[in-house]
């Protein structure tokens, strides 16, 4: 996972919810720099152990097919560095 986070992928999971009727995600998403940009026009991908993420936990119902409706924010923070990252992600 680490990996794949430092060379700027995104990352989405599943994770538990609050309750039975209920769904969560977490989203971990690489913010691009100037250095992401160049190397993506060469055609390579950059890896950085220092890279920022922003990463949102979001819940929705569990029931019906459009899970956009009534989904909910939980928590949002954006982290420079794996070891910051890995505490938000444990938290």
């Amino acid at each position: 996972m680490l990996t794949a986070l430092r060379l700027g992928r995104r990352l989405v999971t599943e994770v538990p919810a609050s309750g039975p009727a209920r769904r969560a995600f977490v989203e971990i998403r690489p913010v691009t720099t100037t250095a992401d940009s160049d190397a993506h026009r060469q055609q390579w991908t950059r890896s950085d152990p220092d890279r920022t993420f922003t990463i949102e936990q979001w819940t929705t119902t569990a029931t019906g097919f459009d899970y956009d409706i009534g989904v909910v924010l939980v928590r949002a923070v954006t982290v420079t560095g794996e070891t910051p990252l890995v505490a938000a992600i444990e938290r």
